[in-house]
């Protein structure tokens, strides 16, 4: 997950931005990465499963060795 140094590298104020407009323009932007990144993660979680519970299901039939 990205920390908020490494956030705040990659985003400047922007011309004659007041600093109270820049920071919280920064925190609504962290916390929109923050939770996107969560939704990956669990998204991921999720997918990993459940791939992993279908995997023992999934018939894979041995088609040179059919009589």
């Amino acid at each position: 997950m990205t920390n908020l140094d490494e956030f705040r590298q990659n985003f400047v104020p922007t011309y004659r931005e007041p600093e109270k407009d820049y920071f919280l323009r920064l925190a609504t932007e962290y916390n929109k990465l923050i939770k996107r990144e969560a939704r990956q993660a669990r998204k991921a979680y999720w997918i990993n499963l459940l791939s992993t519970a279908i995997k023992p299901v999934v018939s894979k039939p041995n088609l040179l060795h059919s009589s």
